[in-house]
């Protein structure tokens, strides 16, 4: 048993923009057969359940967020933690996140054959154009529609693409270090280079004598365990959960 259970943040929700964002993808990928020909080998970046996506045998899925991960598995899809090899075809769903994004965009590209295809879809309401943009800025163009309140767009990985651009948007979202070096964090992760506003109220009211276990639910990268784990001494044991792997795994080096 434990002393005590923090809850420092709650896990995102899928949303009805999201499933919005899906079915527009989708509707770009008027080529589809082309892929399937090559025995529907896919990536998806980011990805959520569809029934449509049954008809891609070969398609590895990523998605860090445990519930989105095991919701795929459910369906009877692969899901990597970490997508290799390369593929004709890749679809990827934007967050929030401007520097994830663009991690995820070069990523993208690196994952694609010479000519292949990637194909994104993202709410109108998150900056949609922008990354529209941005994406065709990299790859060098872009096919586009909207629909759903949503825009679709989709480039091909060309000798067009723009390598100084793709190192800058690799090394802008990988783990790196943050708050002058205490700790490593990556773009994505909830409130990823600061100390949230809910772990800072915490660290302002909890009692310096706690002891025993405990456990922080939502540990994020480590802010507030850390703080714990240093101003309590009588504390015995910490339990980290985290339903975000890429949290997760900041957090145990962390807290390490």
């Amino acid at each position: 048993g434990f002393g005590y259970v923090i809850l420092t943040h709650p896990s995102p929700p899928m949303t009805d923009q999201t499933e919005r964002a899906l079915e527009t993808l989708f509707l770009l990928l008027a080529h589809e057969s082309d892929y399937l020909a090559t025995g529907g080998r896919c990536f998806f970046l980011n990805a959520r359940t569809h029934p449509r996506l049954s008809r891609y045998p070969g398609l590895v899925c990523e998605q860090t967020f445990k519930p989105d991960a095991d919701r795929l598995a459910a369906q009877g899809l692969t899901v990597a933690e970490d997508i290799a090899g390369t593929f004709p075809l890749g679809l990827y769903l934007p967050g929030r996140q401007h520097d994830e994004i663009l991690w995820h965009f070069a990523r993208a590209m690196d994952l694609l054959d010479p000519g292949g295809v990637l194909v994104c879809a993202m709410p109108n309401t998150l900056g949609a154009r922008r990354y529209e943009s941005l994406l065709a800025q990299l790859a060098g163009g872009v096919e586009s529609l909207s629909k759903h309140k949503c825009r679709a767009f989709r480039a091909t990985k060309t000798p067009a693409l723009d390598r100084t651009q793709l190192d800058r948007w690799h090394a802008a979202g990988r783990m790196q270090p943050i708050l002058e070096g205490r700790f490593v964090s990556a773009p994505g992760i909830f409130g990823w280079n600061r100390i949230d506003p809910g772990s800072q109220l915490l660290i302002r009211h909890l009692p310096p004598d706690m002891a025993g276990n405990g456990a922080d639910l939502g540990v994020g990268f480590g802010t507030l365990g850390d703080y714990l784990l240093r101003q309590c001494p009588d504390i015995t044991a910490l339990d980290a959960y985290e339903t975000d792997r890429r949290a997760l795994g900041a957090a145990r080096h962390n807290l390490g």
